[in-house]
C-alpha cells in the first residue's frame, strides 16, 4: 500500500507461483479512503478481529455514504 495524498492509497499485489503460473503477474488497485473508515493491521496468523478466525456479515466494514 503507498498513500499518494491524504486519501488516496495505491494497493499493489504481486503473484509469483511458478507451479501454477507462468510467470509473475502483479495487480493494481487504486482506492479512495473515506473519513468514516478506521486501518487495521491484517496478519494471517494473528488476526484476531472475527470470532475463532471466523468472520460474520457483522465483522464487514461497509461505506456508510
Amino acid at each position: 500500500m503507498t498513500y499518494t495524498d491524504g486519501t488516496n492509497v495505491n494497493y499493489e499485489v504481486t503473484i509469483d507461483d511458478p507451479t501454477t503460473f507462468t510467470a509473475p503477474w502483479t495487480q493494481p488497485w487504486a482506492m479512495q479512503r473515506k473519513q468514516t473508515w478506521k486501518l487495521f493491521e491484517f496478519i494471517c496468523e494473528d488476526n484476531n478481529r472475527c470470532e475463532a478466525g471466523v468472520c460474520q456479515a457483522a465483522d464487514v466494514q461497509l461505506d456508510d455514504q
